[in-house]
């Protein structure tokens, strides 16, 4: 897009003076609707979950808060050219300062309001149309109209949080936003608007004090239905408006004396326990004793990413109880006097603990045995894990698929609980439109064999490659089938699209869902389900007919994205697994390949929404009747973005290396010519693209993990050791190949599963972590057997019998003795005496010394040297190397 930027295009040199000006952070909470909102310096009504109503208003509202700021850069740093209506290098100041939206972009408009605008008129300026393109014009709009993807920069709201938020906690005292929630919005809108509409407000906690005024039925909702965002983004997450405080009162006969200050304990009590009080108990307490962030981020024994680090310390400072000295460039921290207050409050296990609890005396009683839910004995060890792994259920239960009856998830008989299972899909999905993931995976004896299950606000399909067309049918068959209908498609999720006036208009012009012709629940089922079936029917005559594959293929697609709506529409988070067990197969075909590329082009886009209609018919649709058959003035120019109503992730042996391909024919995905020429206002689909196996994901796996079920690595443990471990046992030495997600998912469900809930998990449990693993993922340079011999020594607490191993690796004594011996010489086991042997820890060999030349005689060595090699050579360029979701922008927006 050509810019017509009234920006100077010269920059100053880097700035030369001390950043002097410490941000002042704002903060986010709910406000009681009965509160006095006077003190309010911006107050909102009716605030939606589309920002594109409300945001444009509060960020014109916030200019003299703006003007402030900038100007307050500016006289401080730049006092002589400000007085002369020069802006000079106050921008550059700005930039230094962290307001970086737009690329920089927004921090020069903000210096040109500090040069050009008086205080005292500045909040009656109105913001000029998008046609008037004079220069102060386009300052205004750069500043108050950000975060719609309509610039060009095709900003989000990202660049909310590094634009006006950023810039306004460099004012003296921080502006109150009142927000008052408009509960039919917040009630009757999807999750993904509600999500959008959430991570809009937590950018603006940077630099405002937010507070969010709701029913109590609206914030009751927000906290069931979001909590992980309450608890990472509310600074004062305290119990619900209208609920009773559940901490039990001290006993009114003997008060103890007040030890700390009820408002503080009040703070640290709403944090969420964990990391953050681990975080806290490192930083010094006193000036002389500072530490840096990175020192911090480099330590070790804290057990964190420096994503993680940065978000905490962060929070702890929101909170007041730590301060950071950025200008000084160093990025020092320490505690404040309510931090070292909140230190004394945390035991050695990092645990918060009010001072009266340790007043209890030898006078209370112990409750009655009989009154106690569950004895434990022992240490409280789970001894093992009845059920096998997620894959080898998968392969036991997959069989002929008769008719539209997809079988169900959770699977039966594995150890993995309903909630681990859902837990270990999600983990393979790391973008907002398709990810791919390097797995070894095997074919179903019956292609045609497809899996759904739902839990929560998700859902998940399992079907494998068998063609764009037989895919496409069987999914869109899978998301309609009587299992869907009965458990996320039900009346009650559907009632209200259905119940409304215009319920028919809506469900073919909006969602299209072209093919019914009443809105009675029970006949949307059986239209919906019949045209599905009509076409599983027609799978076989599209064989060698292209008229007939055509025509299908577009029904395919068209019910496909009929399905994947009423989904959206009904809550969910719909994910479908496409399985390509042999993706060399598939590759070296240039015909199969053009199809699995032309495949991902034309479907994943097409399952899109914008403001609740489809996406593709207001930038992809050629078909002049369905143009005619839509609402055609809803396009927002302020809100261009559409949202999936599906993400796709790509699993099979090297599907990673589809990743350019795939890129390449999203960017390719052909606009229709009115939108491309600029007859039409077009939207913008966003299609993230990401890959697995990287070490940057398989931490954040690992510490998903960890958070997911409430636990902690055990003190001699750390990040990179269980990441080294995870590679150890999972990676291919020969292909170079890293573990997939979902295997490291559910080595570190079944660690948890093995520890007992007081305590951390440590490498112990690890280890046999690794044996509740699909045995074919473990050692997968091994031959078979020895990898379910191996797998049978993993899950063992204690050193296993000869016998015992044949049972549960179910292999005969002969291949036992050969595989035994060629196990003992690459020093994955150890005999314990009296025919009894225990895994060694992966990794861990004694015997490899030296750079590895002296082992070329010895197969076992030299195997431990190429995967040492491998290991650390994936974690030296892993640890240099983040690998972030790509997004490819199909723009008509332009």
């Amino acid at each position: 897009m050509p810019s017509t930027s009234p920006y100077p295009s010269k920059s100053f040199p880097k700035v030369q003076q001390p950043l002097t000006l410490t941000p002042q952070f704002g903060a986010l909470s709910f406000a009681s609707p009965e509160r006095d909102s006077r003190e309010a310096d911006i107050s909102l009504q009716s605030v939606g979950t589309a920002r594109s109503e409300w945001l444009p208003e509060l960020l014109r509202q916030s200019l003299p808060y703006l003007h402030d700021a900038s100007k307050r850069v500016a006289e401080t740093h730049y006092p002589h050219g400000i007085q002369n209506r020069r802006e000079g290098p106050v921008g550059n100041y700005l930039q230094e300062y962290g307001v970086t939206g737009l690329r920089g972009t927004y921090a020069l408009a903000a210096a040109q309001l500090a040069t050009y605008a008086d205080r005292d008129t500045v909040d009656e300026i109105e913001v000029p149309p998008n046609q008037q393109t004079d220069r102060f014009g386009t300052v205004l709009r750069t500043l108050t109209r950000i975060g719609f993807g309509r610039d060009p920069f095709n900003s989000t709201i990202n660049d909310i949080e590094d634009g006006p938020a950023a810039l306004v906690a460099l004012r003296e005292a921080t502006p109150v936003v009142y927000l008052y929630l408009d509960s039919a919005s917040w009630t009757e809108n999807r999750r993904r608007l509600r999500v959008d509409a959430l991570e809009t407000i937590a950018c603006l906690k940077r630099g405002y004090d937010v507070r969010l005024v709701a029913s109590a039925d609206i914030e009751r909702s927000i906290r069931t239905r979001h909590p992980d965002w309450c608890d990472e983004h509310l600074t004062q997450n305290g119990p619900v408006q209208g609920l009773q405080d559940s901490r039990v009162a001290t006993d009114d006969k003997d008060p103890a004396p007040p030890r700390v200050d009820p408002e503080l304990w009040e703070t640290v009590v709403e944090l969420p326990p964990g990391k953050r009080f681990e975080l806290l108990a490192t930083i010094p307490q006193t000036k002389d004793q500072r530490r840096t962030v990175e020192s911090i981020k480099s330590d070790s024994s804290l057990q964190m990413s420096p994503g993680t680090v940065d978000r905490y310390y962060r929070e702890l400072e929101e909170c007041g109880l730590v301060t950071v000295l950025e200008p000084s460039g160093s990025n020092e921290v320490f505690v404040t006097s309510d931090g070292n207050a909140a230190q004394q409050l945390l035991t050695e296990d990092y645990d918060l603990q009010h001072p009266t609890q340790t007043d209890l005396t030898d006078s209370l009683t112990h409750p009655p045995q009989s009154h106690t839910s569950k004895v434990c004995g022992g240490d409280g060890r789970t001894a093992s894990l009845v059920g096998q792994s997620f894959e080898e259920t998968l392969r036991a239960t997959e069989g002929g698929l008769t008719g539209p009856k997809p079988r169900q998830l959770p699977l039966p008989d594995c150890w993995l609980d309903e909630s681990s299972q859902f837990s270990r899909l999600s983990m393979n999905q790391l973008a907002d439109g398709v990810t791919l993931v390097d797995e070894p995976i095997r074919a179903f004896d019956d292609g045609r064999v497809a899996y759904f299950g739902t839990r929560d606000s998700e859902s998940h399909v399992i079907v494998q490659w068998g063609g764009a067309l037989a895919t496409a049918v069987r999914s869109a068959v899978t998301l309609l089938s009587d299992l869907a209908f009965n458990t996320a498609l039900t009346r009650e999720n559907l009632d209200d699209l259905l119940s409304g006036p215009n319920a028919l208009d809506e469900l073919r012009r909006c969602l299209q869902v072209g093919w019914v012709k009443s809105t009675t629940y029970s006949t949307l089922r059986r239209e919906l389900q019949k045209h599905a079936r009509s076409l599983l029917g027609e799978l076989a005559p599209s064989k060698g007919n292209p008229e007939v594959w055509g025509r299908t293929m577009r029904q395919a697609h068209g019910l496909l994205t009929s399905a994947t709506a009423l989904f959206d529409a009904a809550g969910y988070d719909v994910t479908l697994h496409v399985r390509i067990p042999d993706t060399n197969q598939l590759s070296r075909d240039d015909l199969r390949y053009r199809e699995f590329i032309q495949f991902v082009q034309n479907t994943v886009p097409k399952n899109y929404q914008y403001r609740g209609h489809s996406a593709s018919r207001f930038l992809l649709e050629t078909d002049g009747d369905k143009l005619k058959y839509r609402y055609s003035d809803i396009v927002d120019p302020d809100d261009l973005l559409a949202h999936p109503t599906a993400n796709w992730v790509v699993v099979g042996p090297g599907a990673t290396e589809f990743r350019d391909d795939v890129e390449k024919a999203l960017e390719a995905t052909p606009i229709r010519e009115q939108v491309a020429d600029g007859t039409e206002l077009g939207i913008e689909i966003p299609v993230e693209v990401a890959t697995t196996n990287n070490i940057s994901s398989l931490r954040s796996v690992i510490e998903s993990s960890l958070d997911r079920v409430d636990s902690r690595l055990r003190g001699d443990l750390d990040l990179d050791s269980v990441v080294r471990l995870c590679m150890y046992a999972h990676m291919d030495p020969d292909h170079g190949s890293l573990p997939a997600p979902a295997d490291v998912s559910e080595m570190m469900l079944a660690a948890d599963a093995l520890t007992s809930r007081d305590e951390r998990i440590g490498m112990g449990a690890l280890v046999r972590g690794v044996g509740h693993v699909d045995p074919e993922r473990i050692y997968p340079w091994l031959p078979p057997s020895a990898r379910s011999i191996m797998a049978a020594l993993f899950r063992s607490d204690e050193p296993v019998q000869r016998k015992e191993i044949l049972e549960e690796a179910d292999v005969s004594l002969s291949s036992y003795e050969r595989h035994r011996s060629t196990l003992d010489e690459l020093g994955l086991l150890t005999d314990v005496g009296e025919y009894r042997y225990e895994a060694t820890v992966p990794g861990e060999w004694t015997s490899l010394v030296g750079d590895g030349e002296e082992y070329t005689a010895v197969d076992g060595s030299l195997q431990q040297y190429r995967l040492v090699a491998s290991v650390e050579d994936s974690l030296y360029v892993g640890s240099h190397l983040t690998e972030e979701p790509h997004t490819v922008r199909i723009n008509g927006a332009e």
